[in-house]
Parts: C-alpha cells; sequence; structure tokens
C-alpha cells in the first residue's frame, strides 16, 4: 500500500531543498564586484529599504536596486531584516534605484538575508 504522507513528506523537503538552492544560486548571481554590498537602510521619515551601496556615509545614500519593506513580518525587529530578510507575510516593494535621504541606521546584511530579498514577492 502505498504511503502518502511519507510521499508528501519527502516531496515538500525535496522543493524546499530546491528553493534553497535557487535563493542562493540568486544571491551568487547579484553579487558584484563594483565596490557594491547588500545594505538596509533605515531613515529618518520611517522608510526601510534594501538595496546595493558603495557608499553608507553622510546623510544620502545612493540604492542599486532597492526594494523598500512596507510592512515585515519578524519577531527580531528591524536588525532581523538584515539578518535574515523578510519573511513570509512581509509586503515588499518593487526594485529602483534611489537616494534616501535623512539615515538613521544602516545595517549589513549576511548572505541568508540576500537570499530572502532576492526571492521576496512583490506585494
Amino acid at each position: 500500500m502505498r504511503d502518502i504522507e511519507s510521499e508528501l513528506k519527502s516531496a515538500k523537503e525535496t522543493v524546499a531543498k530546491a528553493t534553497e538552492k535557487v535563493a542562493e544560486l540568486e544571491s551568487l548571481l547579484s553579487k558584484k564586484d563594483d565596490g557594491t554590498r547588500a545594505v538596509v537602510v533605515c531613515t529618518t521619515k520611517g522608510g526601510v529599504f534594501f538595496g546595493y551601496a558603495k557608499d553608507t556615509t553622510g546623510d544620502s545614500i545612493f540604492l542599486k536596486n532597492a526594494r523598500n519593506a512596507y510592512y515585515w513580518k519578524c519577531t527580531g525587529g528591524v536588525l532581523e531584516l538584515g539578518n535574515k530578510g523578510p519573511q513570509p507575510g512581509s509586503k515588499i516593494g518593487e526594485r529602483a534605484d534611489i537616494t534616501l535621504n535623512g539615515i538613521s541606521a544602516v545595517i549589513e546584511c549576511t548572505e541568508k538575508a540576500v537570499s530572502a530579498w532576492e526571492m521576496a514577492k512583490w506585494g
């Protein structure tokens, strides 16, 4: 007799591994040797943005391929966005190049966070 529960569990594990691998590869593709690094930037007006920056000093920061987090679901506060990235249930905007003013924080991103940001669906 066929063990459907076991097959389902195995299929879910396979999908999870494949999703993780896709995120890893997309993260590697997104890294550039042009001196940019992945950061989450918070503004004094409450904006929270992910993107790639060369210079993060000063009151203005230019982000390439930026995405804003207009709602994030997490248990570890805004710093979790730099450590783990946006979690399921977060609302992430489309990509754009942007200059941000009034910087209140710059959070360096881990590879795991970059993968999550790159994989995050719009909306």
